[in-house]
């Protein structure tokens, strides 16, 4: 057995106890030795991250300076296809943009993975401001993010055009929104530069009164057909700018 499991395992079964019996701080100590030592495997952490989130949660904590403070994982089973297509980035100039930042999951591992050169930056754009946000940008502790408050349509029409390697889509799901951040998304993307779109596939009836990205991603490729080269369709949908 490996040896990350008898420390990781026994905090871990702690924790779950703990939680159980209603004793959330000694959940919480749990948790957080654990993110605190570091000896787990990586895809354990953003679950040990989301416990001990709703933890602070019960009771009314803020995470501790120096530990990001993520309640949701809506990212990291994207990241192969980010490795795919974005690796030649790293370690090289580069300007990536965000639509969608939520609690900076993204744009953070963004930062530590493929904007590694000193002169690479990041725009992250969203409507509202998450209340974990400043938190998990200041633990990070980097200048190459500017955060964007406002909605995308208004905050992409101030961006230069054609000064971008990678946009990102995961902001507002309706159909209208959806089509006008990759029209945008377009005029900012340098020629060779990629479009990345999350949810393609996503249709929960609850939330779609306003449509799906499905039927604006499908617009888009079939208006730019000609202007750009179809990398991924699954989950999530990549185009590169020719």
């Amino acid at each position: 057995m490996e040896a990350w499991r008898y420390h990781c395992g026994l905090l871990a079964e702690l924790a779950a106890n703990a939680y159980g019996a209603g004793a959330y701080q000694d959940c919480l100590d749990a948790c957080e030795r654990v993110l605190r030592e570091r000896k787990y495997p990586e895809t354990a952490r953003p679950q040990i991250e989301a416990n001990a989130a709703i933890v602070r949660q019960h009771l009314k904590v803020a995470a501790p300076p120096g530990m990001f403070d993520f309640t949701v994982d809506w990212f990291s089973a994207n990241i192969p296809i980010f490795q795919q297509f974005l690796s030649d980035l790293r370690d090289r100039p580069c300007r990536l943009l965000e639509i969608g930042t939520y609690e900076g999951r993204s744009a953070i591992w963004l930062i530590n993975n493929i904007a590694t050169h000193p002169s690479s930056r990041l725009d992250t754009v969203d409507a509202s401001e998450c209340a974990r946000l400043q938190h998990n940008l200041a633990t990070l502790g980097s200048d190459k993010i500017t955060f964007h408050l406002g909605p995308s349509t208004e905050v992409m029409r101030t961006l230069t055009s054609c000064a971008y390697d990678f946009a990102y889509i995961d902001g507002n799901h309706s159909t209208v929104n959806v089509l006008e951040d990759a029209v945008h998304a377009f005029r900012l993307v340098k020629a060779g530069g990629v479009i990345g779109f999350d949810d393609y596939l996503k249709d929960e009836v609850d939330w779609d009164q306003d449509g799906t990205p499905k039927a604006a991603i499908d617009t888009f490729l079939t208006i730019y057909s000609k202007e750009i080269e179809l990398l991924h369709q699954g989950w999530q949908v990549w185009v590169r700018k020719k």
